[in-house]
């Protein structure tokens, strides 16, 4: 039995805040994409408090930490970006500017650029161990 295709996609709803919020500097291409791949619920409740994030040298040893927010990223506004970062201080904060939350969709370049340059900063000294925890 063959599904009919509008029960392939995602709710409308899922399409206008992709469109609205997470991809709006992107291009289209990249929001049709994602509309293909975007799931029809959430993967986890936003009070499952088991899923919460804290990063320490226990679980994630000694590595540095670089947080990299998105200048129009209106899925985690300032203020969200600001609470994350006090609750797991980053070694490093970096914006980019002018992208929203895709940032490998709306500015591939300047992510590369950045994600080299954090790399050479916190590259490890010759003869140490790179996995050290």
């Amino acid at each position: 039995m063959m599904m009919a295709l509008t029960t392939l996609r995602p709710p409308q709803f899922q399409v206008l805040v992709l469109a609205a919020r997470t991809y709006q500097l992107s291009p289209l291409e990249d929001l049709a994409l994602a509309t293909m791949l975007v799931r029809p619920n959430r993967l986890f409740s936003v009070n499952d408090k088991s899923r919460e994030l804290v990063l320490t040298s226990e679980k994630y040893g000694t590595v540095n930490w670089v947080f990299i927010a998105a200048e129009y990223d209106l899925i985690y506004e300032e203020g969200v970006r600001q609470w994350m970062i006090q609750q797991n201080q980053p070694d490093q904060v970096e914006e980019i500017k002018g992208s929203g939350h895709m940032v490998m969709m709306c500015k591939p370049i300047e992510l590369f650029n950045l994600l080299l340059s954090i790399a050479m900063k916190y590259k490890p000294e010759e003869g140490k161990d790179h996995f050290a925890v």
